[in-house]
Protein backbone atom coordinates (compact mmCIF):
# COMPACT_ATOMS: atom_id res chain seq x y z
CA UNK A 1 0.00 0.00 0.00
CA UNK A 2 0.66 3.58 -0.41
CA UNK A 3 1.55 5.06 2.54
CA UNK A 4 0.35 9.22 3.36
CA UNK A 5 3.64 10.86 2.53
CA UNK A 6 3.84 8.44 -1.17
CA UNK A 7 0.31 8.88 -1.88
CA UNK A 8 0.87 12.90 -1.56
CA UNK A 9 3.87 13.01 -3.71
CA UNK A 10 1.79 11.07 -6.33
CA UNK A 11 -0.66 13.35 -6.05
CA UNK A 12 1.70 16.18 -6.68
CA UNK A 13 3.34 14.97 -9.25
CA UNK A 14 -0.26 13.62 -11.34
CA UNK A 15 -1.11 17.32 -10.25
CA UNK A 16 2.20 18.76 -12.36
CA UNK A 17 1.77 16.73 -15.09
CA UNK A 18 -1.95 17.38 -15.65
CA UNK A 19 -1.25 20.88 -15.41
CA UNK A 20 1.09 20.66 -18.03
CA UNK A 21 -0.85 18.30 -20.21
CA UNK A 22 -3.98 20.50 -20.33
CA UNK A 23 -1.64 23.63 -21.03
CA UNK A 24 -0.33 21.67 -24.15
CA UNK A 25 -2.96 20.87 -25.49
CA UNK A 26 -5.15 24.34 -24.69
CA UNK A 27 -2.71 26.12 -27.01
CA UNK A 28 -3.23 23.96 -29.66
CA UNK A 29 -7.57 23.45 -29.47
CA UNK A 30 -7.77 25.58 -32.69
CA UNK A 31 -5.61 24.45 -35.33
CA UNK A 32 -7.60 21.92 -37.43
CA UNK A 33 -4.22 19.83 -37.72
CA UNK A 34 -3.72 16.35 -36.61
CA UNK A 35 -1.89 17.94 -33.39
CA UNK A 36 -4.99 19.90 -32.63
CA UNK A 37 -7.30 16.64 -33.14
CA UNK A 38 -5.05 14.65 -30.92
CA UNK A 39 -5.31 18.52 -28.39
CA UNK A 40 -9.17 17.79 -28.58
CA UNK A 41 -9.53 14.60 -27.98
CA UNK A 42 -6.96 14.91 -24.70
CA UNK A 43 -9.51 17.40 -23.41
CA UNK A 44 -12.43 15.54 -23.80
CA UNK A 45 -11.20 13.04 -22.25
CA UNK A 46 -9.70 14.41 -19.14
CA UNK A 47 -13.66 15.65 -18.91
CA UNK A 48 -15.30 12.53 -19.67
CA UNK A 49 -17.02 13.77 -22.85
CA UNK A 50 -15.88 10.24 -24.52
CA UNK A 51 -17.78 10.28 -27.25
CA UNK A 52 -16.27 13.92 -28.66
CA UNK A 53 -12.89 12.35 -27.87
CA UNK A 54 -13.86 9.59 -30.20
CA UNK A 55 -14.87 12.32 -32.86
CA UNK A 56 -11.54 14.17 -32.43
CA UNK A 57 -9.80 11.59 -32.70
CA UNK A 58 -11.74 10.14 -35.70
CA UNK A 59 -10.76 13.47 -37.54
CA UNK A 60 -6.72 13.24 -36.49
CA UNK A 61 -6.99 9.99 -38.73
CA UNK A 62 -9.30 11.67 -41.53
CA UNK A 63 -6.04 13.87 -42.08
CA UNK A 64 -3.62 10.89 -41.14
CA UNK A 65 -4.66 7.42 -41.01
CA UNK A 66 -1.08 6.50 -40.25
CA UNK A 67 -1.61 8.81 -36.88
CA UNK A 68 -0.65 5.71 -34.29
CA UNK A 69 -1.19 7.82 -31.51
CA UNK A 70 -4.67 8.84 -32.80
CA UNK A 71 -5.16 5.12 -33.48
CA UNK A 72 -3.85 3.85 -29.48
CA UNK A 73 -6.87 6.76 -27.67
CA UNK A 74 -9.23 5.79 -30.19
CA UNK A 75 -9.11 2.71 -28.09
CA UNK A 76 -9.03 3.64 -24.87
CA UNK A 77 -11.91 5.88 -25.50
CA UNK A 78 -13.92 3.32 -27.25
CA UNK A 79 -13.19 0.91 -24.40
CA UNK A 80 -14.50 3.70 -22.02
CA UNK A 81 -17.69 4.80 -23.60
CA UNK A 82 -18.65 0.80 -23.80
CA UNK A 83 -18.45 0.26 -27.63
CA UNK A 84 -16.22 -2.62 -26.79
CA UNK A 85 -15.98 -4.55 -30.48
CA UNK A 86 -15.16 -1.65 -32.13
CA UNK A 87 -12.37 -0.99 -29.63
CA UNK A 88 -11.18 -4.57 -30.73
CA UNK A 89 -11.60 -3.73 -34.21
CA UNK A 90 -9.29 -1.15 -33.33
CA UNK A 91 -7.26 -2.37 -31.43
CA UNK A 92 -6.64 -5.68 -33.22
CA UNK A 93 -5.83 -3.22 -36.45
CA UNK A 94 -3.50 -0.97 -34.70
CA UNK A 95 -1.55 -4.14 -33.57
CA UNK A 96 -1.37 -5.24 -37.11
CA UNK A 97 -0.02 -2.21 -38.70
CA UNK A 98 2.21 -1.26 -35.87
CA UNK A 99 2.98 -3.84 -33.28
CA UNK A 100 5.86 -2.46 -31.62
CA UNK A 101 4.32 1.18 -30.94
CA UNK A 102 3.78 2.67 -27.47
CA UNK A 103 1.73 4.77 -26.27
CA UNK A 104 2.88 7.54 -23.33
CA UNK A 105 -0.02 7.92 -20.72
CA UNK A 106 -0.87 11.84 -20.30
CA UNK A 107 -0.73 11.77 -16.19
CA UNK A 108 2.17 9.59 -15.31
CA UNK A 109 4.64 8.81 -18.45
CA UNK A 110 3.38 5.39 -18.47
CA UNK A 111 4.91 3.30 -21.59
CA UNK A 112 1.93 1.24 -22.94
CA UNK A 113 1.95 -1.29 -25.60
CA UNK A 114 -0.20 -1.70 -28.88
CA UNK A 115 -0.70 -5.47 -27.30
CA UNK A 116 -1.45 -4.22 -23.88
CA UNK A 117 -4.27 -2.00 -25.44
CA UNK A 118 -5.74 -5.23 -27.85
CA UNK A 119 -5.71 -7.21 -23.58
CA UNK A 120 -7.61 -4.41 -22.53
CA UNK A 121 -10.16 -4.55 -25.91
CA UNK A 122 -10.19 -8.31 -25.31
CA UNK A 123 -11.17 -8.28 -22.18
CA UNK A 124 -13.78 -5.54 -22.85
CA UNK A 125 -15.02 -8.67 -24.93
CA UNK A 126 -14.95 -11.47 -22.50
CA UNK A 127 -11.82 -12.76 -24.25
CA UNK A 128 -10.23 -13.21 -21.25
CA UNK A 129 -7.44 -16.26 -22.05
CA UNK A 130 -6.67 -14.12 -25.84
CA UNK A 131 -6.14 -10.95 -23.61
CA UNK A 132 -3.56 -13.19 -21.58
CA UNK A 133 -1.69 -14.06 -24.68
CA UNK A 134 -1.98 -10.44 -25.68
CA UNK A 135 -0.71 -9.12 -22.50
CA UNK A 136 2.11 -11.93 -22.79
CA UNK A 137 3.23 -10.55 -25.87
CA UNK A 138 3.31 -7.13 -24.59
CA UNK A 139 5.87 -7.95 -22.02
CA UNK A 140 7.48 -9.26 -24.69
CA UNK A 141 7.88 -6.38 -27.28
CA UNK A 142 7.57 -3.93 -24.53
CA UNK A 143 9.84 -4.54 -21.40
CA UNK A 144 9.37 -1.07 -20.32
CA UNK A 145 5.38 -1.79 -19.94
CA UNK A 146 4.71 -2.48 -16.58
CA UNK A 147 1.39 -2.51 -16.94
CA UNK A 148 1.11 -5.31 -19.22
CA UNK A 149 2.49 -7.05 -15.86
CA UNK A 150 0.05 -6.20 -13.86
CA UNK A 151 -3.14 -6.54 -16.17
CA UNK A 152 -1.70 -9.83 -17.01
CA UNK A 153 -1.52 -10.56 -12.92
CA UNK A 154 -5.21 -10.03 -12.79
CA UNK A 155 -6.25 -12.04 -15.71
CA UNK A 156 -4.58 -14.52 -14.41
CA UNK A 157 -6.28 -14.30 -10.69
CA UNK A 158 -9.92 -13.85 -12.56
CA UNK A 159 -8.73 -17.33 -14.05
CA UNK A 160 -7.78 -19.25 -11.46
CA UNK A 161 -3.74 -19.20 -12.32
CA UNK A 162 -2.42 -17.97 -8.92
CA UNK A 163 1.20 -19.08 -9.26
CA UNK A 164 1.36 -17.29 -12.93
CA UNK A 165 -0.47 -14.27 -11.26
CA UNK A 166 2.26 -14.04 -8.21
CA UNK A 167 4.63 -14.62 -10.90
CA UNK A 168 4.48 -10.89 -12.37
CA UNK A 169 4.60 -8.89 -8.53
CA UNK A 170 8.11 -8.09 -9.39
CA UNK A 171 7.80 -6.52 -12.88
CA UNK A 172 5.34 -3.58 -11.98
CA UNK A 173 6.45 -3.66 -8.15
CA UNK A 174 7.32 0.74 -9.56
CA UNK A 175 4.00 1.14 -11.03
CA UNK A 176 2.00 3.61 -8.52
CA UNK A 177 -1.23 2.54 -10.64
CA UNK A 178 -1.30 -0.73 -9.42
CA UNK A 179 0.03 -0.42 -5.61
CA UNK A 180 -3.19 -1.74 -4.25
CA UNK A 181 -3.00 -5.57 -6.57
CA UNK A 182 1.01 -5.88 -5.07
CA UNK A 183 -0.82 -5.60 -1.80
CA UNK A 184 -2.99 -7.76 -2.58
CA UNK A 185 0.04 -10.16 -4.33
CA UNK A 186 2.41 -9.60 -1.00
CA UNK A 187 -0.62 -11.54 0.79
CA UNK A 188 -0.78 -14.34 -1.88
CA UNK A 189 2.74 -14.93 -1.60
CA UNK A 190 2.60 -15.62 2.36
CA UNK A 191 -0.36 -17.93 1.19
CA UNK A 192 -2.01 -18.46 -2.13
CA UNK A 193 -5.23 -18.57 -0.31
CA UNK A 194 -5.41 -15.35 0.54
CA UNK A 195 -5.35 -14.38 -3.10
CA UNK A 196 -9.34 -12.51 -3.68
CA UNK A 197 -11.59 -14.51 -5.83
CA UNK A 198 -12.19 -12.31 -8.80
CA UNK A 199 -14.77 -13.47 -11.36
CA UNK A 200 -14.10 -12.80 -14.94
CA UNK A 201 -17.19 -10.18 -15.01
CA UNK A 202 -15.40 -8.16 -12.45
CA UNK A 203 -12.15 -8.01 -14.08
CA UNK A 204 -14.31 -6.85 -17.07
CA UNK A 205 -15.01 -3.59 -15.33
CA UNK A 206 -11.51 -3.79 -13.89
CA UNK A 207 -9.74 -3.59 -16.82
CA UNK A 208 -11.45 -0.49 -18.20
CA UNK A 209 -8.42 1.72 -20.10
CA UNK A 210 -7.29 4.16 -18.15
CA UNK A 211 -4.46 6.24 -20.09
CA UNK A 212 -5.34 9.21 -21.09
Amino acid sequence: MINEKQELSLAERLSESIISSLQQSSSLLNEKTVEGALARAKIFGFAGFYTKGIDSLTEALALDHNCHEASARLIIHQILSKRSEAALATATKLASQAPNFILKETTTGESISTFTLLGDALVQNNRIEDAIKAYETAKKVAPNDTTSAAKLAQAYIATGNSTKALEQADIFQDNPRFQDLQAVLRLGNRDEALLPVVDKATLVRQSAAEFL
